[in-house]
């Protein structure tokens, strides 16, 4: 019975590890200490152990020597592998769903780009006023859209990956790259476009022209999310030319 109840531990501090991780309370490049840890979740280090062994497994924790785990950081060429693995399930996963996709998955999607419209038009009225709270909301609409059509295809591994993926794009930074002072009712109106496309395709059965538009849409979420990096990137490297060297003579 003791390994049993173990395990049943591990797997929920391991939950709400990953759920930390997708709300950025673990940001990349921060240290799991498990006795903080442990004493945070009121676990003993044992489970944290195993848990942290769990999500370094799956490639969102680095352990490094004589230091311990940390939230791993990656590279713009491990982000574009990232983005193009998406881009390759998605398509797929598209396509295939047409063969399980049911009225109610597809009412389902209806509502969903209904919501993401409804949005655009709450900010098109506040003059361009964009807040957290729909910010927030704007990216979940948007996760929700594309799992739904991941279930769809009936594939547990393409289901799992693209989970995991879309995760790693909230860890390593993606989401919190993509700032409230870069969106716009333009970027908006692209989304909700492309996800009406992909519905309407989906719901006359046309496999070819949804994944047409799947990819297309995915594409140039792409380019626009490396850009982002970049442009993040070029503002550090500027904020530490502007830090003044000290004046060894004080």
């Amino acid at each position: 019975m003791q390994p049993k109840r173990i395990a049943s531990t591990t797997r929920e501090i391991y939950n709400k590890l990953r759920t930390g991780l997708a709300m950025g309370v673990y940001l990349p490049g921060e240290p799991l200490r498990e006795v903080h840890l442990a004493d945070t979740l009121g676990v003993s280090r044992t489970p944290i152990r195993e848990a942290i062994m769990l999500l370094e497994h799956e490639g969102f924790v680095e352990h490094r020597p004589r230091a311990g785990a940390y939230v791993r950081v990656v590279s713009r060429n491990e982000r574009e592998a990232l983005y193009e693995m998406r881009e390759t399930l998605e398509c797929y996963a598209v396509e295939k769903s047409i063969e399980y996709i049911t009225k109610s998955d597809l009412d389902r999607l209806d509502i969903l780009c209904k919501k993401m419209h409804e949005m655009a038009i709450k900010v098109r009225e506040t003059e361009g006023t964009i807040t957290d709270t729909v910010h927030r909301e704007t990216i979940q609409i948007d996760i929700e859209f594309h799992m739904t059509i991941i279930r769809c295809c009936a594939n547990p591994w393409v289901l799992k990956t693209v989970n995991d993926l879309h995760l790693m794009r909230c860890v390593f930074g993606d989401n919190k790259l993509h700032n409230i002072e870069e969106m716009s009712l333009n970027r908006w109106a692209l989304t909700w476009r492309d996800h009406l496309r992909i519905t309407q395709a989906l719901r006359v059965g046309d496999a070819a022209k949804a994944k047409f538009h799947m990819h297309d849409h995915l594409r140039r979420s792409t380019v626009d999310a490396l850009q982002r990096y970049d442009r993040h990137c070029r503002s550090l490297e500027a904020q530490k030319a502007t830090v003044p060297w000290p004046n060894l003579n004080d």
